[in-house]
């Protein structure tokens, strides 16, 4: 799911899809070792990977070395990153989806997780870890807002970001 998700990050701001990238692990094989030797060479302390393939600053531009040295949309991909929580190891714990289209996405709240500690890795409300198709379909039933929050213990606003996620994913 992370890798999808940081994949998709161009298309949310109208770019072209990032078509490979998987998240790094020991032993990894997929890398283009003259790539990364051309790449790695010449920044080596500035290299990167939160979690996702290997990049590197070269120039001024953030490449993806695991692509051959491909160019990378950066603020798209930082802003994706950003919404994705990491273990201890490096690995992807959490994603927290966006919920609106057109809003500063970091500014975006953090409503909606996908764990897959939590309900099987569907979508669900943070801290309350109702799933928010749940929401949904008491909303459809004819539940208010309010009754929701009160039932769940959360604010307003929380019930609101659950019903705007299972709008943009029925989109």
């Amino acid at each position: 799911v992370a890798e999808r998700w940081a994949r998709e990050a161009p298309t949310r701001s109208g770019a072209a899809a990032v078509t490979s990238l998987s998240i790094v692990s020991e032993g990894r094989t997929d890398l283009d070792p003259l790539a990364a030797q051309a790449a790695l060479g010449a920044a080596l302390t500035d290299e990167r990977t939160n979690g996702i393939a290997l990049f590197v600053h070269e120039a001024g531009e953030l490449l993806n070395v695991s692509e051959g040295g491909q160019r990378a949309l950066q603020e798209d991909f930082e802003a994706a990153l950003a919404r994705i929580d990491f273990g201890e190891t490096g690995q992807p714990v959490a994603l927290f989806p966006y919920t609106r289209l057109g809003h500063a996405q970091q500014d975006m709240p953090r409503s909606v997780v996908v764990d897959p500690t939590r309900s099987f890795g569907r979508p669900v409300i943070s801290g309350a870890f109702v799933r928010t198709e749940v929401v949904e379909d008491r909303f459809r039933a004819g539940d208010t807002i309010g009754q929701m929050a009160a039932d769940y213990d959360v604010p307003a606003s929380v019930i609101e970001e659950a019903l705007r996620f299972e709008r943009l994913r029925a989109a």
